[in-house]
């Protein structure tokens, strides 16, 4: 299974461990992962999963001290010694790829493990987001991961439309490590806008006009098509935010829409 985790959520897993050594604690329980998947340790602004905390107003030392508070420390934990995961920790590694899987996902990411650690529902993760009064629910989580997950997807697909004039097109690796690293910059904002929506979670395109705005004001030469066809893009992916790509009917469909204002039919 732990083939299938990306770089990220094996960080996340790593620094679980470190964490449970620095607590003096001698088990890996489900709040260690908890602080696992909060840190902003990567090199860029963090995985989904830190994000999503971040906007619930967990942070990292905000945690710790739960753990602190909450948990006993075992003075005998040596440095170096093996630390075993308890049945819960178990259960939510493995609860992470049954949620991947129902995601179509063919990775385990800090968003799985999240969102394992919400379904699992017990052990110290649960108590600690209580304690703090955080909304930790199973299907409120899911939503928030779901939805943020299709703005990524709509944000490239509307690139791709932007900047080239193929009906299926396809952005090149540099487009795309560009287009991510916007993503990156830009998913917090809307992470921390859409969980203070919490049950108003819709799939709006917001990501994508934030990454096309992004792209006009710093790179407006990147941008190939007419103000009138990026907007259709636009209202496209809004529609299927789960597509790989815009095809014609698509666009046509919203083109003949009376829902269309401002474009020309």
């Amino acid at each position: 299974m732990f083939e299938r985790f990306t770089d990220r959520a094996r960080r996340a897993v790593v620094d679980a461990q470190e964490e449970a050594r620095l607590l003096n604690h001698s088990y890996i329980g489900t709040e260690h992962l908890l602080i696992g998947l909060t840190y902003n340790s990567y090199a860029d602004e963090g995985g989904l999963s830190q994000q999503i905390m971040a906007a619930l107003g967990a942070d990292v030392e905000t945690l710790r001290e739960q753990a602190r508070e909450v948990f006993v420390n075992d003075t005998q934990v040596r440095a170096g010694s093996h630390i075993p995961f308890t049945p819960r920790a178990k259960k939510v590694l493995e609860l992470s790829l049954r949620d991947a899987l129902q995601l179509g996902h063919n990775y385990i990411g800090t968003e799985h493990l999240l969102l394992a650690l919400a379904r699992e529902g017990g052990g110290g993760a649960a108590k600690i987001m209580e304690n703090l009064g955080i909304d930790f629910r199973y299907g409120f989580i899911k939503q928030v991961v779901i939805y943020m997950l299709n703005q990524k997807t709509s944000a490239r697909v509307a690139v791709a439309h932007a900047v080239s004039e193929k009906m299926q097109p396809t952005l090149t690796p540099s487009q795309a490590a560009e287009v991510d690293a916007m993503v990156d910059r830009l998913m917090p904002q809307l992470v921390a806008q859409t969980v203070a929506g919490q049950e108003s979670v819709t799939s709006d395109g917001k990501l994508a006009r934030l990454v096309l705005t992004t792209i006009q004001d710093s790179r407006p030469g990147m941008i190939r098509v007419e103000p009138a066809v990026l907007e259709l893009v636009l209202r496209a992916v809004e529609l299927n935010p789960n597509t790989a790509s815009v095809t014609t009917g698509q666009l046509m469909a919203i083109l003949q829409s009376p829902e269309a204002p401002g474009l020309q039919k």
